[in-house]
């Protein structure tokens, strides 16, 4: 029997979800090793270089997201030779990419000690460093074209379970390599290694479930159809350059402008790491959601595809009050109580600044999703670049004055300038056929319960730290007050809402397709 477009989204997120569970369980033991064993100093250079290398990655341009849309239709008539055609530009494309980081990552070797302000003391060349996470980031690029017609088949969980797979045995070997050699281009070398392999299994899998693959490998897309996918690659390309720099240029000005920037990016990186998690367990229902966002798109009338996006944008709003609220509470305590001590801990400015990006770029999701899935490339491609601007200059204006606190506001504010208004407002323009108006309305309401819940929260939170002594009892405390606070809050307030309905009747019909499956498996057993 075929699935319908939400067991695949709940199967996809699911398997997505606990591949990003792992992935942050092994980065933090993998973080805990390095602190104790290497210190401080190789956390922040691997802060910083993963961050460099992020913006190196503006070479892929988009050419992913380009292609899984063109394959949408395709995969969904099984038209073998047009998808041969399409993954065969793929290979082609991604190789010139993985030669192109590589050339751009070796050029920037000269300029490496303006990037780094204070080299820090470290036994190992910085520069071999440097060039071993350029080859890392090269070979990512490698054997990984075919990866995205899982994506565009709503096949993710596939990939998710093979990394899960590689996930944990890569970080068992460079946890001990670590601790036995204390070195860390042992560590280097392994995670290029298993880029490789992973990529390889990967192909290997995507070519079985597509033999049409080998029967046309050497089919090309027409001339039209090449400019055709050029030009929304094009315009990929700016959001691919906006996105990167909001998520990369903060390390660099830091390690650049401050003193002892290096440390500094490291001490972020630890907070990073706890936002990130989340933020990518929430993306990935996202990313989950864009094929069958595609494929439905092809027959579904603009109220439906309305009603999804302002349930969607719900959803986004109660997943992020929740999450907002407590790693605003919880980080804090975690990392100076729990984890790593009081000399790793950041002034609240800093959590505060970096929840406000956490809340602003969730909220972005669903238009970008929707976006994303409806073609819409070429349309507003000058927004990101006002965006991706406008964060620099900020940065390089806010730094001086308020510190790492500036940098991050910095960015908060190129959103809110930008992405915050434009991505909605040409979903309502060009797929709703309706004023913008309400969604404005709602998305104000949402912050201001989400801005309510933070505060009713931390200051619940802080009162009973000041009666509770043990520290680990006044976490678990704390972590009770952000489980009831925000979700108390958003039911009591919108438990009467269409949003909340029509989720509530998605939930119930997904539960009882599930338990009629369960029951049948054990019936045939």
């Amino acid at each position: 029997m075929a699935r319908s477009h939400s067991e695949r989204v709940v199967r996809n997120t699911g398997a997505g979800f606990l591949l990003k569970l792992v992935a942050f369980a092994m980065s933090f033991v993998v973080k805990t090793v390095f602190i104790y064993t290497l210190g401080k100093q190789y956390n922040g250079i691997s802060t910083l270089f993963t961050d460099i290398l992020q913006m190196l990655a503006l070479a892929e341009l988009g050419v992913g997201s380009a292609v899984t849309f063109a394959l949408y239709k395709p995969i969904k008539e099984k038209d073998d030779r047009h998808i041969a055609a399409l993954v065969n530009f793929y290979k082609k494309a991604y190789r010139i990419i993985a030669l192109t980081v590589l050339l751009l990552g070796l050029a920037c070797l000269p300029f490496l000690q303006y990037m780094v302000r204070d080299v820090p003391d470290i036994k190992e060349d910085i520069r071999l460093i440097f060039i071993l996470y350029i080859i890392n980031s090269a070979g990512s690029y490698l054997l990984v074209y075919r990866s995205t017609l899982l994506t565009a088949s709503e096949r993710g969980y596939m990939i998710s379970r093979i990394s899960i797979y590689f996930a944990l045995a890569r970080t068992a070997l460079e946890c001990l390599l670590v601790l036995i050699f204390r070195n860390y281009i042992l560590y280097l070398l392994v995670s290029i290694l298993e880029n490789l392999v992973r990529n390889y299994v990967i192909s290997r899998k995507a070519g079985k479930l597509f033999p049409g693959l080998e029967v046309y490998k050497d089919e090309k897309l027409s001339r039209e159809e090449t400019r055709s996918l050029l030009t929304g690659v094009g315009a990929l390309a700016v959001y691919k350059i906006c996105q990167v720099l909001l998520s990369s240029t903060d390390s660099v000005i830091i390690s650049w402008l401050l003193p002892a920037g290096v440390i500094s990016v490291g001490l972020l990186g630890n907070y990073r790491m706890l936002f990130n998690v989340i933020n990518k367990l929430y993306l990935e229902f996202f990313v989950s959601l864009r094929p069958s966002l595609g494929n439905m798109g092809v027959d579904a009338d603009a109220d439906r595809q309305h009603a999804i996006f302002r349930s969607t944008v719900f959803l986004t709003f109660w997943s992020k009050c929740f999450c907002c609220t407590a790693l605003l509470v919880l980080s804090t305590p975690f990392i100076r109580d729990i984890w790593l001590g009081p000399s790793f801990q950041l002034p609240l400015s800093i959590v505060l600044a970096m929840t406000l990006n956490f809340y602003l770029s969730g909220m972005s999701a669903p238009g970008n999703a929707f976006r994303d899935s409806k073609g819409l490339f070429v349309q507003g491609w000058l927004c990101p670049l006002f965006m991706a601007i406008a964060n620099i200059v900020l940065d390089i204006l806010f730094i001086k004055p308020w510190g790492i606190t500036g940098v991050l506001l910095a960015t908060s504010m190129a959103r809110l300038m930008t992405q915050v208004w434009y991505d909605p407002w040409l979903l309502y323009r060009r797929v709703f056929k309706r004023p913008v108006g309400s969604y404005f309305r709602a998305y104000a309401l949402y912050a201001l319960v989400t801005a309510g819940s933070c505060s009713l929260t931390f200051f619940l939170s802080r009162f009973l730290a000041g009666r509770i002594a043990n520290p680990y009892l006044s976490f678990l405390a704390s972590m009770l007050l952000c489980l009831l606070v925000p979700n108390a809050l958003v039911i009591a307030l919108f438990h009467r809402g269409a949003e909340f309905s029509d989720i509530d009747k998605r939930l119930r019909s997904l539960v009882r397709k599930l338990k009629i499956k369960v029951g049948g498996t054990f019936h045939h057993v």
